[in-house]
Order: structure tokens, then sequence, then C-alpha cells
């Protein structure tokens, strides 16, 4: 087995090679592969090559805050790790459940993404395309 890369140093036709194989690995699987993501954790300020920056989804057009009080209105809905379709399922919501606003709102994938905590479901960000505040 040859590794695609031993250095720190990152280039952008070594991204691309980085992109293809996986691309080419996953489509042996029958898998789906989703854009890059760029996302801080750490909080540490750094640096990133603009050429491999994008300016992403819009921000969202209000109608909840944190602290509201939401419902489901169009379930079943999955409540995900992290704020876009591309987080895992950590559990889901029926039509009708109900809980408190804990972050966002925040764009991702078309949707606009709020975290929640809910006294009988995982804690974890819904589309709030799917809910109202009641």
């Amino acid at each position: 087995m040859a590794y695609i890369s031993t250095g720190s140093e990152w280039t952008f036709e070594l991204i691309q090679r980085y992109e293809h194989e996986i691309a080419r690995i996953a489509k042996d699987f029958r898998l789906d592969t989703y854009p890059n993501q760029i996302e801080i954790i750490t909080g540490e300020l750094g640096w990133v090559v603009q050429d491999f920056l994008s300016a992403g989804d819009p921000p969202p057009s209000g109608g909840v805050s944190v602290g509201d009080t939401i419902k489901v209105v169009d379930g079943p809905l999955n409540i995900r790790s992290g704020a876009g379709t591309g987080y895992s399922v950590v559990d889901v919501a029926a039509t009708g459940a109900v809980a408190t606003v804990t972050a966002g709102p925040t764009s991702a994938n078309g949707y606009t993404w709020v975290k929640i905590h809910g006294n009988l479901l995982v804690d974890g960000w819904v589309a709030f395309d799917f809910c109202k505040v009641v």
C-alpha cells in the first residue's frame, strides 16, 4: 500500500487527489460523498487557503431563537449530531414532540437548523423547517 502523502504540506493538487481517491473508493462501496466542510472545534486561530473556501448557505431568516419552545409538525424528524444532513442521526422526534432551542439558528443544506433539548429526546440538531414555535 502506498500513501497519497507523507508530509504535512497541503496543496490544491494534493486535496484533489484525496478527493478523487475517496470518490473512487466510495463508488466501489456504493456510498455517497459530500462536499468538504471546515468546522472549528477548538476555537484556536489558524490559516486556510482562500482558494478552498466558499460562502456556503445564506444566514437563516429568523423565526426562532435560543430559549424558544418548538414543536415538530412534520415528523418523524431526524435529530442529528450537528447542523446539516451530513451529520449522523442520534435520535428521531415524532410529530408533536416538544423541545427547547439551545443554539442556532444556522443554515446548512438548504435548511434552518437549531440545537434542541427535550425531556425524552437526545440533544441534537433538527431542521426547523419541519417545526413551529409554540
